[in-house]
């Protein structure tokens, strides 16, 4: 970077990756944003999988499927993302309550 030029993420309020395009505080605002309601789905949606006192699997997937859906309007191609990261933690606390086997898993198992 030659002398007296500021990086390029600190351009007169504006982010920028060096191959990317401008990023105006206004976008990283509304990404902020989106990115508290997706933590506030997550967070809602392990209260319910944790605390809801006669959870059965059939209501577990209906709130895991709910909290799929809210996610992806919020993040548009967000799929594998939810999948790798939010699905497993969610079917995890699920395991953990001890509630049985998932719709997926028994649809699966009838074809077997």
């Amino acid at each position: 970077m030659p002398p007296g030029v500021p990086p390029s993420f600190l351009v007169k309020g504006s982010a920028m990756c060096d191959d990317g395009p401008v990023v105006t505080s206004e976008q990283m605002a509304e990404e902020n944003l989106r990115m508290k309601r997706a933590r506030v789905v997550v967070d809602l949606t392990c209260a319910l999988l944790r605390q809801q006192p006669s959870l059965t699997r059939r209501d577990a997937d209906r709130i895991i499927e709910g909290a799929r859906t809210s996610i992806l309007s919020l993040f548009p191609g967000g799929e594998p993302t939810f999948s790798l990261v939010l699905k497993p933690r969610f079917e995890r606390i699920v395991r953990e309550r001890g509630v049985g086997v998932s719709l997926e898993n028994t649809d699966s198992m009838e074809r077997e």
